[in-house]
């Protein structure tokens, strides 16, 4: 049985800059920050300095 109030009633049009926001977010988002930031802190003799330059530019452009 459809009941086209439930459908409609809680949604409406995104807005042009929230289609374009894609900063992301949340528990999942920190978690995949951190394990880029581990898997490039893996890579030899510069690779803690990689890591930390990879996340201060990753911050600076967020």
């Amino acid at each position: 049985m459809k009941n086209p109030v439930f459908q409609t009633e809680n949604f409406r049009q995104i807005s042009d800059k929230e289609a374009l926001d894609c900063t992301g977010g949340g528990f999942a988002f920190d978690v995949g920050r951190l394990l880029r930031f581990v898997g490039i802190a893996q890579g030899g003799d510069m690779g803690l300095a990689s890591a930390i330059a990879d996340a201060c530019y990753n911050s600076i452009q967020s």
